[in-house]
């Protein structure tokens, strides 16, 4: 077995650094913000609600819910755009050390 072989295996145990974990930590990233984003977005729409039902208003509550679900959207997107710029960075410099392994041949 080579040594790009092993690295390739070791994950998490690579102690010669020769493998990024980031890339494949981008998908657990992008889990967990959607976890969180899709938390808060319920959260503000349930106090929105909640906000119909006082002397505040139903135009106040209204408007709360609404910026609750136009920032989710806009919080989803915009993570999703950063998640893929870090994942396009890392390949570019696993690709970048891949053709230096192989033109040291």
């Amino acid at each position: 077995m080579s040594q790009h072989e092993t690295a390739k295996r070791a994950g998490f145990f690579d102690v010669r650094f020769t493998k990024f974990l980031s890339v494949s930590a981008v998908s657990a990233i992008w889990i967990v913000a959607l976890i969180v984003i899709s938390a808060a977005t319920v959260i503000v729409a349930l106090i929105g609600f909640y906000t119909m039902t006082t002397d505040f208003g139903a135009v106040i509550g209204l408007l709360v819910v609404v910026v609750a679900v136009v920032g989710g959207v806009l919080s989803t997107v915009l993570t999703r755009l950063f998640l893929e710029v870090v994942a396009i960075l890392f390949r570019i410099g696993n690709h970048a050390a891949e053709i230096a392994r192989n033109t040291t041949r």
